[in-house]
């Protein structure tokens, strides 16, 4: 089926063109921290990525963010790029739900492979345990979902996942 949507195919083959690796990670503490921001989480975890892939801050010439759910930043990807000091030629900032993660990889790979980049940094950083309680989570969640679709037949998104692990439990 997705063999049929448009542009899957020239895609593709744009990607075998040029290989793309992911060169390096990095993960920052993880817990109830309350006197750091998402930018410092953000910050952190570039350094470390930057480190791991043996390369300096300024062969970044691309940047891929993650928005941030606590802190709320428009244009979040150029405000992080400010604030970590780097200037890239290519920017994009995601936020497709779960898929977020995979979404910013697969935005690095095309960005590369089309050659408006060459070295990419995917980052996302947050200070959800500290920065927001769970009723303004559950006040969050409820503002993005699709209440006249979800609300009626009490499937809502919380309750999909909590569906799929529990099949996958069983």
């Amino acid at each position: 089926m997705s063999e049929n949507l448009p542009g899957i195919q020239e895609t593709r083959e744009l990607l075998k063109k040029k290989k793309v690796v992911i060169a390096g990670v990095g993960e920052t503490e993880q817990g109830k921290i309350p006197d750091k921001s998402s930018f410092h989480f953000l910050s952190e975890a570039s350094k470390l990525a930057i480190e791991d892939a043996g390369i300096e801050k300024e062969d970044v010439d691309g940047l891929v963010t993650a928005f941030s759910l606590v802190e709320h930043t428009f244009m979040h990807c150029t405000t992080f790029a400010d604030y970590f000091g780097m200037n890239p030629r290519f920017f994009s900032s995601v936020a497709v739900g779960g898929a977020t993660a995979v979404w910013m990889v697969a935005e690095a790979a095309m960005a590369i492979a089309s050659g408006q980049s060459e070295v990419v940094l995917c980052v996302r950083g947050d200070n959800t345990l500290s920065g927001i309680s769970s009723s303004g989570m559950l006040a969050l969640i409820r503002e993005m979902c699709h209440a006249e679709f979800e609300f009626p037949y009490g499937l809502t998104t919380p309750g999909g996942y909590a569906l799929a692990a529990q099949r996958y439990l069983h």
